[in-house]
């Protein structure tokens, strides 16, 4: 995971927030103590730091271990969970096993060394269990190599305990039917010996050596061979023959044109490499280079030529990417095959960053496509200054969905191992709906925060980084938790039902060949017809029904330069207004109206409103609403009143397979914010960090008042949990023509922030 733009697609904008409606009249709750204005602003303190509101409270109980049988342990959903055989590919280009379809609800554990490493055995259990009872199928392992060499002198000389903590993890989430994902390597040290003062240093460059030195391939083959060829003593069998590896991705991010990028210049170690390439390509016609470089071919060999900008548009940078290309295809492959020599036979990606048509055609020569995207992340994680965009993902009509949305491969399984809106910004509640949604809309394979663990036992652990809240620290995050609970429920389970049509990007037949793909072809306004239809990319249209082909145009010259300086600064230019999804066939809008910003799924599963900053997801199962403010939100499905004393996401899900209408029993879930305690921001936009502070958490108290059309009931119940889904308190209830009604106030009740209610209903 590399901090960088490019990852972050969002800019800055005005937007009408959302208006307060009037509810409709009944009977029930009252609503005097709920205000209309929007959530406590940060103000600041004697020192001029800007702190955590004083009417916040806070999260006392430091439980987090999920209590069996409780609301939140959803393992009764999946009883069928096993290692049942290996993964693959089937015919209509998903992962599959002997029991069919899989849909990969996948933690991300890194469980790095400022977090202690790798639990030991008694917690590895706990953990893998604590996955299990979260719904999820799948453990992404990363930074594994930095892992296992932290502090070692010598080369592959890893640490022996980690080690076995690492084989006794793998083993014990196998027990619990949860595959596995690797990154063959991910750090840019790979397994090299004597990095100081610790393994975040940039002291190699293996990922960019690895395409054009074959001393680091060999480094790349013999971390694989002795870390995952070795046989694992609790398993038996080595880590690449293990039915329980369910992908292997080659190198992490390791893309040429993204560390290109991400380091503002091309690496140094294939400038050799280019250089040849070049005078080779321009052999015949040296003057056509100095058409298209702008320097004499002489250049080339006098070691003389400047090389383009990496985030330019020019023809030379054209250059630049074909090479990369052909190195990275050439990479591949030879990888591929050390990979099947250790007897690994599953799914094999790379190049999963770098959402362009250059790492699109990195990554369609694999079987599997895995990519990554933020919507913003901190400048310098978490040191004083540190910087985050502190802006709604709708400004940018969810632009970093979009770029995941348009890069999926026509069938190929495509998964997202990495993305989200990280601590601290005040509105990752939004990628706690959005991305579980339309994960489901899209039928991706695969969804995955980044995180050292995305479910974690306490709070009042007093070692190293687990005394904070701190970015990917997901599991510590009562907001951004609430997308792993959603993506069990929405994605794994199926709660929202995919597209059945899909609207596929031909780019064309060039973009199967290096030396002619139209690296600048796809404009930044395609991927928007992925809030409201299936889609897809590919080479070729395919004429088959339920496929509506869509012929990608190159961009204008004005579009290049933009774009340039887009990559450059951070921001992505602004999209034609509705951008290509405003030139769909009618029939293919489903009541959309992209001009205004306003996006509607096939049958109203997902309704998203970019400029009021407001989604609707309307399921059987589940329904959710994404509140960008405090106050009366519109009626919606079962939510036939609803009104917050702030910004919030407010979902409802059926616990026992049954639609809400008939459902025993249901889980609300709350998503507002948290803060560390005595955190500080140098501005009221809480964009710049002056100090984390430390547990425990501080929240905004939830104050909300709800009628609920549940169907036919005789009785009904709400209970308040903590965070570990053990009892806090009863809320009263009333019950009358099907509709429950009820309210939550934390301040009144003198207790810790709401997140989860479970509502038992007898029919």
């Amino acid at each position: 995971m590399t901090r960088s733009f490019l990852k972050a697609a969002c800019l800055l904008a005005l937007v009408q927030l959302f208006g307060c409606g009037k509810g409709q009249p009944g009977f029930g709750p009252t609503d005097s103590w709920l205000p209309a204005a929007s959530a406590a602003t940060l103000a600041p303190g004697a020192d001029g730091v800007f702190g955590v509101p004083q009417d916040w409270l806070t999260l006392s109980r430091p439980e987090l271990a999920i209590q069996p049988g409780s609301a939140l342990d959803f393992s009764g959903l999946f009883p069928a969970q096993r290692i049942d055989g290996p993964v693959r590919i089937d015919a209509d280009g998903h992962f599959a096993n002997d029991a069919g379809r899989l849909r990969f609800n996948c933690a991300a554990a890194s469980f790095s060394t400022p977090y202690g490493g790798y639990p030991d055995h008694d917690k590895a259990l706990a953990y893998a269990r604590q996955y299990r009872m979260a719904g999820y199928n799948l453990v992404r392992f990363h930074f594994t190599d930095a892992n296992l060499m932290h502090g070692r002198k010598f080369d592959f000389d890893y640490n022996p305990e980690q080690l076995d903590r690492f084989f006794f993890f793998l083993k014990a989430l196998k027990d619990q039917g949860i595959y596995w994902y690797i990154d063959a390597m991910t750090s840019w040290n790979g397994a090299k010996g004597d990095v100081q003062p610790d393994r975040w240093v940039g002291k190699y460059s293996l990922k960019a050596d690895v395409h054009v030195d074959p001393a680091a391939r060999e480094h790349w083959l013999e971390l694989v061979r002795t870390l995952y060829g070795r046989v694992n003593p609790y398993t038996g069998t080595t880590t690449l023959a293990d039915d329980a590896l369910a992908g292997v991705i080659q190198v992490n991010e390791g893309g040429l044109h993204f560390l290109s990028m991400a380091g503002q210049k091309i690496p140094l170690s294939v400038r050799p490499g280019l250089r040849a390439w070049l005078a080779q390509r321009y052999a015949a016609d040296p003057e056509r280079f100095g058409a298209v470089w702008g320097q004499p071919y002489s250049a080339i060999a006098d070691e003389t030529l400047v090389l383009p900008d990496p985030v330019s548009s020019t023809p030379a940078m054209t250059d630049v990417l074909a090479y990369f290309s052909e190195r990275e295809r050439d990479t591949a492959s030879w990888m591929s095959a050390r990979l099947r020599e250790l007897g690994y036979r599953g799914p094999v990606t790379s190049y999963d960053n770098n959402p362009s048509l250059q790492g699109w055609l990195g990554r369609n020569q694999f079987d599997w496509v895995d990519l990554h995207a933020y919507n913003g992340e901190p400048t310098t994680f978490v040191s004083p200054g540190s910087t985050l965009r502190n802006t709604s993902s709708f400004d940018s009509r969810l632009r970093y969905y979009q770029l995941l949305a348009q890069n999926r491969i026509a069938g190929k399984p495509f998964t997202v191992t990495e993305y989200g809106q990280p601590f601290w910004s005040e509105w990752r509640r939004e990628a706690s709906l959005v991305m579980p949604a339309y994960a489901a809309l899209q039928d991706w394979d695969g969804l995955c925060q980044h995180a050292n663990s995305p479910a974690e036992l306490r709070y009042d652990r007093s070692d190293g980084w687990h005394k904070a809240l701190r970015p990917y620290a997901i599991g510590y995050d009562p907001v951004a938790v609430l997308a792993e609970r959603l993506t069990a429920l929405l994605y794994r389970r199926g709660d929202l039902t995919p597209d059945s049509q899909r609207i596929r990007l031909v780019l064309g037949a060039s973009a199967n060949d290096a030396a002619t793909f139209k690296y600048w072809g796809v404009t930044d306004s395609y991927g928007e017809i992925g809030l409201l239809r299936g889609i897809e990319s590919a080479a070729t249209a395919l004429e088959a029904p339920g496929v509506l082909n869509v012929n990608v145009d190159s961009p204008s010259n004005f579009s290049l330069t933009m774009s340039g300086l887009a990559r450059r600064t951070g921001l992505v230019p602004a999209s034609p207004k509705g951008g290509m999804a405003a030139q769909l066939p009618a029939g293919q809008l489903n009541e959309s109206r992209p001009v205004d910003g306003y996006f509607r799924s096939p049958g109203g599963q997902i309704v998203t409103d970019t400029v009021a900053r407001k989604m609707t997801v309307l399921t059987p199962r589940t329904q959710a609403l994404l509140l960008p403010q405090a106050g009366e939100a519109v009626p919606a499905g079962v939510f036939r009143r609803l009104r917050v004393n702030t910004p919030m996401l407010v979902a409802l899900s059926s616990l026992d397979m049954q639609p809400l209408a008939q459902t025993g029993q249901a889980l609300l879930m709350l998503g507002s914010d948290a803060l560390n305690s005595n955190i500080g921001f140098d501005d009221a936009g809480r964009t710049t960090l002056r100090r984390l502070g430390s547990f425990p958490l501080k929240m905004p108290p939830s104050q909300v008042a709800l009628e609920l059309e549940l169907g036919a009931a005789t009785g009904a119940s709400a209970t308040v949990l903590n965070l570990d889904g053990s009892a806090a308190r009863s809320v009263p209830v009333s019950l009358q023509n099907g509709v429950l009604a009820f309210e939550l106030d934390d301040t009144a009740a003198g207790a810790d922030p709401t997140v989860y209610v479970q509502l038992q209903i007898q029919r």
